[in-house]
């Protein structure tokens, strides 16, 4: 049986597959494919019109086994049901494939099917009698055997181009839907689905109408005009309208004749008017005619902007580098321009250069690659366009990645297109995207992972299982870090789950993130959102105001002293009211006490490259112990002190928890604290690689 659905879901469906429409013709599909006693339509129309694209799409919304007979000159009766074939394989000597038709019938006794006859007017005229009786009860005849389809699950769509008229009797069988080439506002809106805001929509609008008015014998496609659209992106400033115009609408000298002859003709009018010319201008296609959907458009009023004389042009002229250093390349246009002044820390002086970027032309390059644990700016900028197309590229790095980490994250998940010690090239398809949805990467020892990524929605979904190493690893992973201020991500503040006892940090927190430690010159850099009590907090702040250097600006209140630095975020829209502590060096008793009631456990810690290998035996040797809880963390013989082997990278600390301190005197603490910082850096000493 067929399935209702509602024209409003229908025309949701088509659209978003791809198939452009309005909400007219979606009801003259649904009421075609609810009709009886059989579902289908008579599909008239020029060639480039969608007729034999809308049952593939049909197909795919109704989830439908799809049956597609292409007809050709003279197709005959018995050519629909079955062909016969001279074999040497069979005893008489000949072999039966049966046709797609008869495939149809048999199948739509099990499932709901789609059959389409694409071109039937081409076939001879007495097949539409030969169709009736199939039409009517679902039946065909072959020597010796009948075969009986089940109509209630068949949709049933002929194509046609009018080459010939069908008897009368087979056009009452079914409806009739005309298919015309798309009204403009229907192609401004395919087309903004792939190049939103690209400044030459207007002109390609302009040239479409002009195809139209100008008769040729195939419209322009909305395949065709986007493949312009991308050709002028790709020279740029070395475009040719006229000629690119050629290579990728009118095709042939006749075409390009009529669409200048085309040029003088007003919109309103689809005469045709004689004109001279070898090349057409490119100044007829400046202006279109506005269509607007009586049912969905919004009537344009003049901007308060414009008449107060907002201009927000600026110069884009500069010489397109030649060099390698070129770590991004998207379109220029207000999302990607905005996206990428996202990642600017100041106001640059020339709106050119926003971040570190450049806009030259149509297109904005990046100037250096992206720390990939400052991926949410890539995400920032991804997400910047509501569109699953890529809007470019740009290079995300992780200096510090082993081949150790590399050999994980490809393994049976990459395709590998080199591989040795000194180089390692791969690429990872997305699934569900389109051919050229990719991410590419590169390793070498110097210049470490690069990963170019594609500048899209479907990239920013799925760069996180780009980076996956298997089921419960994966390079990104943050544990329970949290953000700072602004909501950026913060790669240098310690995993909380660093103080955790039986916690498995390997298993929580990704190698990139764990490594990033190691950029934090001091001892711990460490963020806290479990604030209890206002007024606890209020108390806190006061009092450790009287210990140190107290300023408050923008919501920030800090208080600074020797070796420490305390800062209480307020909360806001983008990023929630948090604490904040820095230890560069011996701290402030006083100001350590206050935080260390804050956050119930402060680790002390030092990240390096070292020859975890190496480390592992030495430490054994001296009375380090493995981890009961986690197989690459080592214990020391007193238990105050751990160890964390993260591939090439290790992480010694020793957590302070404030259960331990209570009553415990400033002199004490300070020996602790002191003795510790000590010890780390006696074991940086000992193993770091230079």
């Amino acid at each position: 049986m067929n399935k209702i659905i509602s024209v409003q879901t229908l025309h949701e469906e088509l659209n978003k597959k791809g198939y452009i429409c309005d909400v007219t013709f979606a009801s003259r599909v649904a009421t075609c494919i609810h009709a009886k006693p059989t579902s289908g339509a008579f599909l008239y129309g020029p060639a480039g019109t969608g007729k034999s694209y809308l049952p593939q799409i049909m197909a795919e919304v109704l989830k439908r086994k799809m049956f597609f007979h292409q007809c050709s000159a003279g197709t005959r009766e018995d050519d629909l049901l079955m062909r016969i074939f001279p074999s040497e394989n069979t005893r008489s000597g000949v072999e039966i494939l049966y046709g797609k038709v008869y495939q149809a019938a048999v199948a739509s006794n099990d499932e709901p099917v789609i059959l389409v006859f694409d071109e039937w007017d081409k076939t001879r005229p007495s097949a539409d009698g030969y169709m009736l009786d199939f039409l009517q009860y679902g039946r065909l005849s072959i020597p010796g055997d009948e075969i009986k389809a089940n109509l209630n699950n068949m949709i049933i769509f002929f194509t046609a181009n009018d080459e010939r008229e069908f008897s009368e009797a087979l056009l009452r069988r079914f409806p009739k839907i005309d298919l015309a080439p798309l009204p403009s506002r229907l192609i401004k809106t395919a087309l903004e689905i792939t190049h939103k805001e690209h400044v030459n929509i207007p002109n390609v609008i302009a040239l479409y109408q002009r195809c139209l008015i100008a008769d040729m014998p195939k419209p322009a496609t909305i395949q065709e005009l986007r493949q312009l659209l991308d050709a002028i992106d790709f020279l740029g400033k070395g475009s040719d309208w006229n000629d690119l115009v050629y290579q990728y609408i009118t095709k042939t000298d006749e075409n390009h004749e009529l669409l200048i002859r085309a040029e003088g003709k007003s919109l309103d009018s689809l005469e045709h008017e004689n004109g001279d010319g070898r090349e057409i201008n490119p100044g007829a296609y400046n202006d279109y005619k506005n269509e607007d959907d009586s049912d969905n458009s919004v009537r344009a009023m003049p901007k308060l902007a414009n008449f107060q004389k907002f201009n927000s042009d600026f110069s884009t002229d500069g010489e397109f580098p030649a060099d390698e250093k070129i770590y991004g390349i998207f379109n220029m246009d207000i999302p990607s321009y905005s996206g990428v002044n996202d990642l600017a820390s100041e106001i640059p002086d020339n709106p050119r250069f926003p971040a570190w970027a450049e806009v030259i032309g149509n297109k904005i390059i990046m100037r250096k690659p992206l720390p990939i644990h400052q991926y949410d700016m890539y995400l920032r900028i991804c997400k910047r366009s509501d569109k699953d197309t890529v809007l470019g590229e740009m290079m995300l790095k992780y200096d510090d990645c082993s081949i150790e980490e590399v050999r994980r994250l490809i393994f049976r998940k990459y395709d590998v297109h080199k591989s040795s010690k000194q180089e390692i090239i791969a690429r990872k398809h997305i699934k569900g995207g389109q051919k050229d949805d990719c991410f590419d990467l590169r390793w070498t020892p110097k210049g470490g992972l690069e990963i170019v990524a594609p500048v899209s929605n479907i990239g920013a979904n799925n760069l996180y299982d780009a980076l996956r190493m298997n089921g419960r690893h994966n390079m990104l992973d943050a544990g329970d870090r949290v953000c700072t201020i602004g909501g950026k991500l913060d790669t240098y503040v310690i995993p909380i789950n660093l103080t955790y006892s039986g916690y498995r940090i390997n298993d929580n927190v990704g190698s990139i993130m764990l490594k990033s430690l190691k950029n934090h010159k001091g001892y711990c850099e460490m963020v806290s959102r479990d604030i209890s009590s206002s007024a606890h907090l209020g108390s806190g702040i006061a009092s450790a105001s009287k210990h140190g250097k107290y300023t408050s600006y923008n919501g920030v209140n800090t208080i600074s002293g020797k070796g420490i630095i305390i800062k209480h975020v307020e909360g806001s829209s983008s990023c929630g009211e948090f604490i904040r502590v820095t230890i560069t060096s011996l701290p402030n008793i006083d100001l350590f006490r206050i935080a260390l009631m804050w956050f119930e456990s402060i680790p002390l810690y030092q990240c390096f490259k070292a020859d975890t290998r190496d480390i592992a035996s030495k430490l054994v040797k001296s009375g380090w112990k493995p981890s009961r809880h986690e197989s690459s963390a080592l214990i020391s013989k007193c238990s105050r002190y751990k160890c964390l082997l993260v591939f090439d990278h290790v992480i010694f600390w020793r957590t302070f928890y404030t259960s331990d301190y209570d009553g415990v005197s400033t002199i004490t603490l300070r020996a602790n604290i002191k003795s510790t910082l000590t010890e780390l850096r006696r074991l940086r000493r000992r193993f770091e690689q230079n």
